[in-house]
């Protein structure tokens, strides 16, 4: 592998003690001040969990300090530039209300305050960002699992209530999903989501494979009802790509060349950017709704794409669902594609 430490680093954030793994090194320990502000990010999650247990709000954590636990024993060994928590549908202005009262303010875009608008913002969305300006946390609320339609929402539903574990740490019990669970939600997330386009994501998967034992007829049977099995066979490539010695997932089907192609490009590129240009934003589109079959899941992609998030609460659109979609690749234009 040809990246430097300083690009795994900077460019796909990767920690220091996973970049000594990776390199044969020894230099984390030169790096103390990183494993502080991990330390000091960790204490924030246990103020932000505890607060919400207490206030009776149930939550499932996704990444973050527990994936780190879980792969390897140490909530701060992997980075994390946010916190994500699954939170049920009905619970999350509350849980807004709540922690507004410990600094963090909601980013982008706010809930409508509207019926009509209200309404179309949770259909079709699936999460919101909130920040605390003091101490420069970022914090993810879903309420749903995937901003696309991967599964339907009932047997989603059945198979979060069926894969959940818990996870103790410093005195604390966290929900979250399966071993299994979470190794597909790595791969859904990683590679489907962002194309692995920082090696942070394809190392968590690597790294969980040589240290995590999970039942493997499980994984296999949930990757089926997923439908995800070129994004399995996508990831195998890739493993083998940069990480020839490293174990692989269950199954041996070749990849699809062209998003192989794709998450190397990505992987390459100087700067991390999703969106760099419209020929890159169009070359996204095919990988994204290439990499799950079915024509429902590729109409939510378009959606998801279409939709201008900032304009639900704009006073000049009514609330007409199919508007949204209409004026959104406009209203995407007019702003820069931010």
């Amino acid at each position: 592998m040809n990246f430097s430490r300083e690009v795994l680093y900077h460019r796909h954030r990767l920690s220091y003690q996973q970049i000594d793994q990776l390199l044969g090194e020894q230099k984390s320990g030169q790096y103390l001040p990183e494993k502080l502000a991990q330390m000091e990010q960790l204490g924030e999650f246990f103020r932000i969990t505890d607060f919400l247990k207490k206030a009776g709000i149930d939550f499932i954590c996704l990444k973050g300090p527990l994936l780190s636990q879980r792969i390897y024993g140490d909530p701060a060994w992997r980075t994390y530039n946010d916190f994500d928590l699954l939170i049920e549908p009905e619970s999350i202005e509350e849980s807004l209300k709540l922690l507004e009262t410990i600094g963090y303010q909601i980013c982008y875009v706010e809930i409508p305050k509207s019926d009509c608008r209200k309404e179309f913002f949770f259909r079709n969305l699936n999460e919101v960002v909130l920040h605390n300006a003091n101490n420069k946390v970022n914090l993810e609320l879903h309420w749903r699992l995937f901003s696309t339609r991967i599964l339907d929402e009932q047997s989603l539903k059945k198979i979060l209530e069926k894969h959940k574990d818990t996870i103790e740490l410093s005195g604390r019990a966290f929900q979250v999903f399966s071993k299994e669970l979470e190794l597909l939600y790595l791969l859904i997330h990683g590679g489907g989501a962002h194309s692995y386009r920082r090696l942070k994501w394809l190392v968590d998967i690597k790294d969980f494979l040589e240290k995590v034992t999970f039942n493997e007829k499980v994984f296999m049977g949930l990757v089926k009802q997923f439908k995800a099995i070129r994004l399995l066979n996508l990831t195998n490539a890739l493993l083998l790509h940069f990480f020839p010695l490293a174990k692989s997932l269950p199954g041996e089907k070749k990849a699809r060349k062209s998003l192989v192609r794709f998450c190397l490009d990505q992987i390459s590129a100087e700067k991390d950017e999703e969106f760099r240009n419209i020929p890159v934003f169009l070359k996204r589109l095919r990988f994204t709704t290439g990499v799950f079959p079915g024509w429902k899941y590729k109409f939510s992609v378009f959606k998801k794409y279409l939709l201008a998030t900032d304009s639900i609460n704009s006073k000049y659109i009514p609330c007409i669902p199919i508007l949204y979609f209409l004026i959104g690749p406009f209203w995407k234009r007019w702003r820069g594609f931010r």
